[in-house]
């Protein structure tokens, strides 16, 4: 037998102490659509443990169905970005990726396939191409669980979640990076990454 999908869960508890920073009554929304018992599941697990992929996506549905596509993917996007700067989660690892970079805004995205199975355990599998010229990059996910395809809450939040990264990555002051997901395969999530970098900071 498989073993089960889950999600490392100071990600997961990372996405649900966000809600209270919502505006009062999405939050109170956000979390009556959330069962209750897989509420106190998330809050009682510690960062370096896992939750369920169950409980993970009962959070992300109980976001989606009360936030706009916009309103959502911008939610992820601000949680990623603190968790960057968190070193109980994500600061470390981003950090050594930027040192070993020496400023190249890909560089965060050579660790992906590794990272992703640091956050995801049996949630498939995940890796970069090459994109159509130096400054686009493919990050591909496939081989997900089927309830990982019912809706878009997970490649929403993947969206927000790449998005977040590379941003990061190009620095301050130094624009914002673009993520598109291409609808053209139904059984995996394909996002297509540009930053708005010099030639000098990009290799191929």
């Amino acid at each position: 037998m498989s073993a089960q999908p889950k999600v490392r869960a100071g990600w997961t508890k990372s996405l649900l102490g966000g809600v209270w920073g919502l505006d009062h009554r999405t939050a109170q929304a956000v979390r009556a659509a959330i069962d209750a018992p897989c509420v106190a599941r998330i809050e009682a697990a510690i960062n370096l443990s896992w939750v369920t992929l169950d409980d993970h996506l009962a959070l992300l549905r109980g976001l989606r169905g009360h936030l706009t596509r916009d309103a959502y993917v911008d939610y992820f996007e601000a949680v990623m970005t603190d968790t960057l700067a968190n070193p109980s989660l994500f600061a470390k690892a981003a950090g050594a990726a930027m040192r070993w970079a020496a400023g190249e805004p890909f560089a965060i995205l050579h660790f992906m396939p590794v990272s992703a199975r640091y956050v995801l355990h049996e949630v498939g599998e995940v890796r970069v191409e090459s994109g159509s010229h130096p400054a686009e990059r493919l990050v591909v996910h496939e081989g997900w669980p089927p309830a990982v395809g019912q809706d878009d809450a997970f490649a929403l939040g993947w969206l927000a979640s790449l998005r977040a990264m590379l941003t990061f990555a190009l620095g301050a002051g130094a624009g914002r990076a673009e993520v598109r997901l291409e609808d053209d395969d139904p059984r995996r999530f394909r996002f297509r990454c540009t930053v708005p970098a010099t030639p000098r900071q990009l290799t191929a």
